[in-house]
């Protein structure tokens, strides 16, 4: 790191930069309850730290932060900030930019990964906040970022039916992680939101809580034995198929909506315990092996159970220029055959709005469906959190800005 030019500098604060080369002696790993932890300096900045695993207190032998490939200072760009410099040409920035003009919400539905994601992206915006402080007297025309976050409590209604889950379990939803962005330049203000909406496993009753959603990121899997397509450690007898069949009815029906209503299917990202195909098992440790198949097949049998269903259910195109796959779903919003909202709401007896919706509409029903693939990005098995835990990566930030890329690269130009 020492050697690397100004504009590499320009991607870290001064502390990181401290750290990379060793030179700072704040951040060392130790371990607090058997999970690794992180000696913050009272001036360290609150990214380093996610409610799921951080840069400092990766437990993994030989983890080290790296500049590497995740360098985003070749990227053209259209405006007259420095060449390469990070803190006005971050994809995060781009996304929260790109959303904040659309007047779009964006809302990750899914479990702890999906959380990670956004810490991680709500974390990025911070440090691009400390990474202009950094440059100011370079910027032309910098822009002044104003950044809230909250948890919103959330209340079960007879309008948006029970949580499957049983209260106050591991799987229950209890509040709504939200995070708003201002931007301001040149006397123009614009904002966006992002949220976090917790679904460990297929949960009908938590998608009364996206009706706010302009977008939604979903994914389901890693609650899911990959063996026998069960959901771990719950009374539903959920599988993996069926919860899958219903979800993507759901995201289909979401984006036919109308307005700009945007699905998207998040990959599933790879593990790397030691067992023959990298997933999870009891009492098994991480393996420094990447999961990248020989014959640059797919990354984790998760994704290639999403390939599966996608291609009996929908008919795909590729995406020009964005490595992803744009899919054209028809459902029958109607069907009791899977967990489909439909079913959900006709043997609760609840949610009287949302069934009249779909009982008034057609039953089948086409929506387009994008898939945001970022497995690749995540095949570096340096970077889980733990040596036991071998499903959640650090926060890496230079990772998360390479995946934030690709989504930005999916959402439509306003």
């Amino acid at each position: 790191m020492g050697d690397v030019g100004a504009e590499a500098r320009d991607m870290y604060t001064p502390l990181e930069r401290d750290w990379l080369s060793g030179k700072n002696q704040s951040f060392r790993p130790y371990v607090v309850s058997g999970s690794p932890a992180c000696k913050l300096h009272e001036d360290a900045p609150l990214m380093y730290t996610t409610r799921l695993g951080h840069q400092c207190g990766c437990g993994v032998r030989g983890f080290r932060p790296s500049h590497s490939v995740w360098t985003h200072g070749n990227r053209n760009s259209t405006t007259n900030s420095p060449a390469g410099n990070h803190a006005f040409d971050s994809p995060s920035l781009r996304l929260v930019d790109k959303l904040a003009r659309a007047n779009q919400t964006l809302c990750f539905f899914g479990d702890s990964i999906d959380l990670q994601i956004y810490d991680a992206l709500r974390h990025n915006i911070e440090r691009i906040v400390m990474l202009q402080h950094n440059v100011r007297d370079i910027s032309p025309n910098p822009v002044k970022i104003s950044i809230f976050s909250t948890e919103i409590p959330v209340e079960y209604t007879d309008e948006t039916g029970p949580s499957w889950y049983g209260k106050n379990g591991f799987r229950y939803l209890n509040d709504i992680s939200e995070t708003t962005i201002s931007l301001e330049r040149d006397g123009e203000r614009i904002s966006s939101s992002f949220n976090w909406i917790k679904s460990y496993g297929w949960a009908p009753g938590h998608t009364s809580f996206t009706d706010h959603c302009s977008i939604i990121v979903a994914n389901l899997g890693l609650h899911y034995s990959v063996r026998s397509g069960e959901l771990t450690q719950s009374f539903t007898n959920a599988t993996l198929g069926a919860d899958l069949h219903a979800a993507i009815t759901f995201l289909a029906d979401f984006a036919s909506s109308g307005g700009d209503k945007i699905a998207i299917w998040r990959s599933a990202l790879p593990q790397h315990f030691q067992t023959d195909d990298g997933h999870h098992e009891e009492g098994k440790e991480c393996s420094l092996v990447p999961r990248k198949p020989a014959d640059g097949g797919v990354i984790q049998k998760y994704n290639a159970i999403y390939e599966e269903t996608f291609a009996r259910i929908c008919n795909a195109q590729l995406s020009s220029g964005c490595n992803a796959y744009e899919h054209s779903c028809s459902v029958n919003v109607k069907s009791v055959e899977h967990p489909t909202l439909y079913r959900y709401y006709k043997e609760n007896t609840c949610c009287r709005e949302h069934l009249e919706r779909l009982e008034k509409g057609d039953a089948s029903v086409t929506g387009t469906i994008l898939r945001w693939q970022i497995a690749d990005l995540f095949d570096v098995p340096q970077w889980h959190v733990a040596s036991n835990d071998c499903s959640h990566f650090c926060f890496v930030p230079a990772l998360y800005e390479a995946a934030f890329e690709r989504l930005e690269l999916l959402l439509p130009s306003s």
